[in-house]
């Protein structure tokens, strides 16, 4: 039993290699297999390399004109509500909006939504006893996670086929 922070951060940093992060095989199965915090070793490294670029500041730089319209779209949808609003929930949409701009960039209204909504069942199932009952979160979540990775592929076949169109 370790008794300071500092004796911790000795044990984790000289001996890292003892210590193996688990994670239920149905958490596994929601978020995939080859998710980054499921690998340790140079697969985990290449993985987080390519994460890492993806959130450096000449990549955000980039993102900050799409960020600024979020960021003016969400604060007149609040307005107009002309009521409190809870600001855990807005936060969450405005971070899952600048996920989404920052991984497809511009998407369109209902490719964003079909994501959102599959993901926020996915997101309750993560955390729910995990049985193929149907019906329940988990079951659901199973289903929406096949639902959210079809509106993916759609969305970048969209893409694909409108990028090589411009090019024919």
């Amino acid at each position: 039993m370790l008794a300071s922070p500092e004796a911790a951060r000795f044990v984790l940093v000289t001996h890292s290699h003892l210590f193996k992060p688990t994670y239920p095989k149905s958490k596994e199965k929601l978020i995939g297999s080859s998710a980054l915090f499921f690998h340790q070793g140079h697969y985990h490294t290449r993985i987080r390399k390519l994460v890492q670029t993806s959130l450096s500041p000449e990549s955000i730089k980039k993102l900050i004109p799409g960020i600024e319209n979020e960021v003016i779209s969400s604060l007149e949808s609040w307005v107009s509500i002309g009521q409190v609003v809870n600001a855990f929930h807005e936060m969450k949409k405005f971070s899952f909006n600048i996920g989404i701009l920052s991984i497809f960039g511009n998407l369109e209204s209902n490719y964003r939504e079909q994501l959102k909504e599959n993901y926020c069942i996915v997101e309750k199932g993560y955390n729910s006893f995990p049985n193929r009952i149907p019906g329940t979160s988990y079951s659901k979540a199973v289903l929406s996670q096949y639902k959210y990775f079809r509106s993916l592929y759609n969305s970048n076949v969209t893409a694909i086929a409108a990028v090589s169109a411009t090019y024919r």
